[in-house]
């Protein structure tokens, strides 16, 4: 009678079936939560879900025109905010070329952009106020802010 030589067949378990289905439905689960999670990000703003660091403000904190010291004035015009530079200036104040001393907020500068510039005096600008609109634009970081000259003569 021969030998008879069995073979033997690889059987799986049906439970080891069922770990390994469960196993590849786990890891597709994670791999949609982790590309939905990362199409969430793309979508909010940068910085968003950050700590926000105090940023600068671009604010002039005083000014003084020529010898006269001015205020700063924030009046709403069409439904939008409008700084303002205000001052009361004697009828011989020289409008043509003076001087302006800033104190502006820490991080703040001014920017290229003021159309009534002349030069820097090393903190003092000189001005001329007399072109039309004229104002002073102050920059810190990204953000910028104009202030207009609104001023009286006595």
């Amino acid at each position: 009678m021969g030998n008879k030589t069995t073979k033997k067949k690889k059987h799986t378990q049906p439970g080891q079936t069922d770990r390994r289905i469960r196993g590849a439905i786990l890891v597709l689960v994670i791999l949609i939560l982790c590309v939905a999670a990362y199409g969430i990000s793309t979508l909010l703003p940068k910085g968003a879900g950050k700590k926000k660091e105090a940023k600068a403000r671009p604010e002039i904190t005083s000014v003084i025109i020529g010898d006269t010291e001015g205020t700063i004035e924030k009046v709403e015009e069409d439904g939008e905010e409008r700084y303002e530079i205000c001052a009361t200036l004697p009828i011989d104040f020289p409008f043509e070329k003076t001087t302006l001393n800033l104190e502006l907020s820490d991080g703040a500068k001014v920017s290229d952009a003021s159309n009534c510039i002349l030069t820097d005096l090393g903190g003092r600008w000189v001005v001329n106020l007399t072109v039309e609109d004229a104002c002073v634009v102050i920059e810190a970081g990204e953000q910028s802010r104009t202030y207009y000259f609104r001023l009286d003569v006595e």
